[in-house]
């Protein structure tokens, strides 16, 4: 069974889910577009993870990435004031060596959630809301990453 693992792992077989968290390079520019402060944070901070630097200047490839946030659809209602809802996030990003070649065509991200608010417990709802949003950017953001690291 041992030599089983270790002849997949030999020939480059790795699990769905894992990846490596080395990139093909250690520093980037990162400019954001549509970006909160937090959500700009969140990005650097799952970069920096994935062992790539954000600097903010120098001769580096630049990855620009612009978020576009979609309004929550509305799915269902009940009578009881709960309420099914769609959360919809989309980014779209590029990079570029730092000479202006393009290193990666612009791609587009999109992810979706649904969540139940009860406008009797209003308070959870909102946390619950803004839960759903953080793990949605943060799913973007990973996917982000695991395309970078195909390069």
């Amino acid at each position: 069974m041992l030599l089983f693992a270790f002849s997949l792992s030999a020939c480059g077989f790795r699990l769905a889910g894992s990846s490596s968290s080395q990139a093909s390079f250690e520093s980037l520019r990162l400019v954001t577009s549509h970006f909160s402060k937090q959500q700009r944070q969140l990005l650097e901070n799952q970069l920096e993870r994935a062992g790539i630097r954000v600097i903010d200047n120098g001769e580096l490839p630049v990855l620009a990435v612009r978020f576009k946030p979609i309004p929550d659809r509305l799915l269902a209602t009940s009578a009881s004031g709960k309420s099914l809802q769609q959360m919809t996030r989309q980014l779209s990003f590029s990079l570029k060596s730092s000479s202006g070649e393009i290193l990666l065509e612009s791609k587009m991200l999109r992810r979706q959630r649904d969540f139940e608010l009860d406008s009797n417990q209003l308070l959870s709802s909102v946390a619950e809301q803004a839960s759903v949003a953080e793990n949605l950017e943060a799913d973007l953001y990973d996917q982000l990453i695991q395309s970078l690291n195909r390069i």
